[in-house]
């Protein structure tokens, strides 16, 4: 069986590429000479903006942004690079306008959060690809919560599992509960954090590597740091991290903390590499959810996956039409 995995292999393997929403980003720093207008057409935060920018920089090894004056400007490098990037993703729209008339396997596009794709997706999709006898193409997007539920009422997204705190609004789609996950304050044993649970102010002290608004790890912290009458600007300093698998190598090498998934950092708990602690007072449940759009209807393929979830959480059978 020949399965399109771009995404989810890309993302499981580490490795870094200069995908094509890093050109969108600096063709749209460069039209509005602005990284606040950019952060707000693209729905990105600003650091993420320039992380972007200073991504592509370093790829190519030319300044690409004059950030001199009161806006930005792109430079002469940067300006032959925008340039470029507009062409290469006219042909990209081509190639895959293109490549439309001929696909005739079935498409799924799946959504979930960052965390659920690094613990669960891949023993998931192996039982799903063991099971399967037919040859879909599956196309994965990893996003935070609210973004994932924009996608499914607007049906970019067909299918999707997230995790998330209580009162999120659910409203209108079609809803499946599935077993939950515990979130867990992480640090290296170099820190010498030595008891198992501590007080919130024992740690505000050390920097907290942290996940970008939206994000249901950061929501859940915002609001036990609330209940306490603090936030995160609390903690001495914050640095946050896009991408989970450089936030872990951050921790584990006793940088600071984090508070993240338990599942995520299972591998590295297990072997020591890293210890949990608790904050005596913090609520650390999360709900975890198999969503899909309220007109959706299964195919043998919808079927056939979410049965794998299903029997990877050891769930009830899947029942739906």
């Amino acid at each position: 069986m020949i399965m399109r995995f771009v995404h989810i292999v890309l993302f499981f393997l580490g490795k870094y590429v200069m995908e094509s929403n890093y050109l969108k980003t600096l063709i749209v720093v460069g039209k509005y000479g602005n990284i606040t207008r950019a952060s707000e057409i693209l729905h990105v935060s600003q650091p993420a903006i320039s992380r972007r920018i200073k991504l592509l920089e370093d790829q190519f090894g030319q300044v690409l942004l004059d950030r001199s004056g009161t806006g930005v400007e792109l430079t002469a490098a940067g300006k032959i690079v925008a340039d470029k990037a507009v062409q290469m993703l006219e042909l990209e729209k081509e190639l895959i306008s293109g490549l439309t008339t001929v696909e005739t396997n079935e498409k799924l596009t799946f959504a979930c959060t960052p965390s659920f794709g690094i613990a669960h997706l891949p023993q998931i999709m192996r039982d799903f690809m063991l099971k399967s006898s037919a040859s879909p193409d599956l196309l994965f997007h990893f996003d935070v919560p609210r973004k994932i539920i924009a996608g499914l009422n607007s049906e970019i997204y067909c299918f999707s599992v997230f995790e998330h705190t209580e009162g999120l609004n659910l409203t209108g789609l079609q809803t499946i509960s599935l077993p939950g996950d515990e979130m867990v304050f992480v640090a290296s044993p170099k820190l010498e954090i030595s008891e198992e649970e501590i007080e919130i102010d024992d740690v505000l002290h050390h920097t907290l590597y942290g996940r970008h608004e939206g994000c249901c790890s950061r929501s859940l912290l915002e609001i036990n740091l609330q209940n306490n009458g603090l936030s995160i600007s609390s903690f001495e300093r914050l640095i946050i991290y896009d991408d989970l698998h450089l936030l872990i190598d951050a921790i584990s090498n006793g940088d600071g903390i984090a508070f993240l998934s338990k599942d995520v950092v299972a591998k590295e708990l297990a072997t020591g590499n890293l210890k949990e602690f608790k904050v005596a007072g913090f609520s650390l449940a999360r709900n975890r959810s198999l969503v899909t759009p309220s007109n959706f209807v299964h195919s043998n393929i919808t079927k056939q996956l979410t049965e794998s979830i299903f029997d990877y959480f050891k769930a009830q059978p899947f029942c739906g039409k």
